[in-house]
Formats: structure tokens, sequence, C-alpha cells
């Protein structure tokens, strides 16, 4: 069953029409590489996601089920898919790598949804958060701005640049919160 979701809902499928697929503008990226020096593993992408913008050394797309993969990986940048069923599962997924040591450090882009499972596991995961005081305008998958965006979004950092992650982010406007 989660294979089956995954090919047919996850954010990397190729039609406009997914709901799912919300792609990250390049000046939101350029932040995660600046912070964590390069993205090695995009689990959660598609080939033209990763060649125009994220340029990740590795990326898992829906013909490889990001799911059932090893995300070991100095640097993780994760922007899930985006239904509750999903981003809980990438959630889930996410939490057992990190807890396993298999992820040095990673960037989760996801809605502002605090009441939902999957933001209280990254939330729980992370040193530091960031809330852009705007509205990220996402990338559909035809490379245009969607435009329909009505949530505000955290970035997520687990790791130990939290200082740089926040002395980047704070210099994009942003709203920083620090676990204690």
């Amino acid at each position: 069953m989660v294979e089956q979701d995954y090919k047919r809902n996850a954010h990397v499928v190729g039609s406009d029409k997914d709901r799912d697929f919300y792609g990250t503008p390049s000046a939101w990226i350029e932040r995660c590489r600046r912070v964590m020096s390069g993205i090695e593993l995009d689990p959660a992408s598609c080939r033209e996601a990763n060649t125009r913008t994220v340029r990740a050394v590795r990326f898992f797309d829906e013909k490889i089920n990001a799911l059932k993969q090893s995300w070991q990986t100095g640097a993780l940048f994760l922007n899930p898919p985006y239904s509750p069923t999903l981003t809980k599962k990438f959630a889930a997924k996410f939490r057992n790598e990190w807890e396993a040591g298999k992820i040095r450090q990673a960037i989760i882009l996801v809605n502002n949804t605090t009441e939902t499972g999957a933001f209280d596991i990254f939330s729980r995961c992370a040193a530091i958060h960031a809330y852009p005081r705007k509205r990220i305008q996402f990338i559909g998958v035809e490379g245009r701005s969607k435009t329909q965006n009505t949530r505000a979004q955290t970035f997520f950092y687990c790791g130990p640049r939290w200082k740089r992650f926040r002395d980047i982010f704070i210099q994009a406007n942003c709203r920083i919160m620090r676990e204690v």
C-alpha cells in the first residue's frame, strides 16, 4: 500500500494537477546549500527539479520509492509530498533514519501545520526552526511559480550547524525558534 500511495501521490509525479508537487524556489535552496555546504540527498524530488534547482548528488523520484531506501547522507534536503498521509510517512522515515544516525544534517520544509503528527516529528528532531514572514511561492512541475499557496511554511534544521542556519535564515527575514 505504501509503495502504491507513493507512486500515485508523491510530490514528484510529473503533472501540474498533482497537488503534492510544490517545488522549492531556488533562493531557498541556495540558503539550504549554504547552511549545509551542499545537498547530498533529496529523497522527494524529480529529475526536472533536481536538474533545475536542487542539484543534489542523489535524489529519489516516483520510480525509486524513497520510503524503502536508505537515506544515509551528510546533507539531506526534504520537501516532502504534501498530502497528509504521505507527509506523515516521510516524517516517520526521516525520524527513523535520523535516530539511527544515518543523517548528519538536514533541512526540512513543510507547511506550518503545528497540529499534525508530521510537524511534531520534525519539530522534535530539529535543533532550530525558521518561519518565513511571507508564504513561499512554490514552483510547479512546469517550472512556473504557483500562486495558490494558502499556508505558511516552516524550515527545520537538524544537525550541528544550527548557528549558521540561524544567521542565514535571519538574513532571509525569517522568524527563528531554537529548541532548548
